[in-house]
């Protein structure tokens, strides 16, 4: 039985990880889960928007997040490293992004020092992204899915075969000449439905925040929502996002036909949400799914039980490229509350050739109507600060905007992860930003747009003064009004 630390930072959720954890203890190996620090958000100034993760922009308030607004002390990384060594573990494994290259740079060289024996691996999207410079932190990187490689790497150790995990599938190292190495890599896996549900134990679970270490769930367990996936990958490909890059990934390292979706049975995603619903009394449901379910068939199946069964309000992202008027209408009656709508641009070149959304307006503005008229709650999520831009779409975006019921608008400040398809057509066409101060004024305008018709009518007005091109002789008076709505949400539903 090999001993395994996993650990994760400013995400006490972490369903890969909790998946990896269940798989472990599944086959026979003692895995300890510890979750450091809580991810919030807070707001900044117009003028420090330069952060290590990402901004994004609510009506009146710009937000930073993560470790930007929550940074660890020198306590809380002591707690860590104490807590780890105190399992004496075998093996310690990090689910990380790209973002925390730099500070889990700082963190392993301080958990070697205490943990000298044991070995170290990285996984998740960022270090399958940035292998290399992953692979010169840890003593290697698990490059792709990571049940199977993880599972194989606890064997070797508790077979005493070290010499083994150098040429184990999806293992990746720097090696004695200073040379990546990416081993072959295993298929995906087929079957969803053999996996175990993810570990939300208590035992061996601890979670540091506010410089003290906590062994139970009383940071997540005060809401009584569950969040569950019933899926893995996404049906679409959008350049910017990583939900549906494992695809490109294993066939430019592996050649392997990577399936961009993969879908549980209903009957295993019910028999997970009514052991968790027993448990928790849980009251409220959050499908994580990059969509949520696009297989009018697979939908019929899930809902029928889902009703009779669990019969909860839930959360689930839409996406109208790939699910029919008749599923949404589906989802509504089986008891969908709130959604997320991703606009992203309100350009259709830019949707179609920069992020690979082959969507229209008209869609957009069907969508929009069908989940005002059947009161859902949902927000249009947007892609600001994108060097593709230009003036004239982002106008295209505001006048989308008036064209849909007003609804709380997300800015999300576009962050290019490195090796994605966005980047690599970055590399390509290396466009000219506009400055900063033209992508603010006209996010300004988008939540203006998106507010009642008082604020919507204000910003349409001033567009007519400046003659339908900038606004940026504005940008004062429109920040001024914008500000206005941080504490006017009921404008988001006129």
């Amino acid at each position: 039985m090999a001993k395994i630390v996993l650990f994760t930072c400013y995400d006490v959720i972490c369903l890969g990880m909790r998946a990896l954890s269940s798989h472990l203890k599944k086959n026979g190996h003692h895995v300890t889960m510890i979750f450091f620090k809580t991810h919030s958000a807070a707001p900044v100034k117009e003028e420090n928007l330069k952060t290590i993760m990402y901004l994004h922009y609510l009506p009146g308030q710009i937000y930073a997040n993560g470790y930007d607004t929550n940074p660890y002390t020198e306590t809380e990384l002591n707690l860590l490293i104490d807590t780890i060594a105190s399992q004496k573990p075998d093996i310690i494994g990090l689910s990380t992004r790209t973002f925390w290259l730099d500070m889990n740079s700082d963190m392993t060289e301080k958990i070697r020092k205490k943990s000298p024996k044991s070995l170290l691996i990285a996984g998740g999207y960022g270090p399958s992204l940035l292998t290399k410079e992953f692979a010169e932190i840890f003593d290697y990187v698990c490059f792709g899915e990571g049940e199977k490689t993880l599972l194989d790497l606890a064997n070797s150790y508790d077979d005493n075969h070290y010499e083994e995990i150098k040429h184990l599938n999806n293992i990746a190292y720097i090696n004695n000449q200073k040379e990546l190495i990416i081993n072959p890599l295993h298929p995906p896996l087929k079957n969803l439905n053999e996996l175990p549900f993810p570990d939300w134990d208590d035992e061996n679970s601890f979670y540091i925040e506010d410089d003290q270490v906590i062994s139970d769930q009383s940071l997540i367990r005060k809401t009584t929502w569950y969040d569950i996936f019933a899926s893995r990958g996404c049906s679409s490909n959008c350049t910017y996002c990583m939900a549906g890059q494992w695809t490109n990934l294993y066939k430019d390292y592996g050649n392997i036909t990577f399936p961009r979706i993969r879908v549980r049975n209903p009957e295993n995603v019910i028999e997970e949400l009514r052991e968790r619903k027993k448990k928790y009394n849980l009251k409220y449901i959050r499908f994580m799914d990059s969509i949520f379910s696009s297989s009018e068939k697979w939908l019929d199946t899930f809902l029928a039980l889902y009703i009779k069964e669990i019969s909860l309000p839930f959360f689930c992202n839409i996406e109208v490229r790939f699910q029919s008027m008749s599923i949404l209408e589906k989802l509504c009656a089986a008891g969908m509350q709130e959604t997320s709508f991703g606009i992203q641009s309100g350009s259709e070149r830019i949707r179609k050739e920069i992020y690979n959304r082959k969507i229209s307006n008209e869609q957009i503005i069907l969508a929009a109507n069908f989940l005002t008229e059947n009161k859902i709650n949902y927000q249009h999520d947007i892609i600001g600060f994108n060097p593709f831009e230009t003036e004239e779409t982002l106008k295209e975006t505001f006048d989308l905007l008036c064209s849909i019921p007003p609804k709380r608008t997300i800015v999300f400040h576009l962050n290019i992860f490195p090796n994605s398809t966005l980047e690599k057509l970055y590399q390509e066409k290396k466009p000219e930003s506009l400055p900063p101060i033209y992508h603010l004024t006209w996010i300004y305008m988008w939540h203006l747009a998106s507010a009642g018709h008082e604020y919507r009518n204000f910003a349409k007005d001033l567009l007519t003064k400046s003659l339908n091109k900038t606004p940026l002789q504005h940008h004062d008076l429109i920040k001024e009004k914008w500000t206005e709505l941080e504490h006017k949400e009921s404008l988001f539903d006129e």
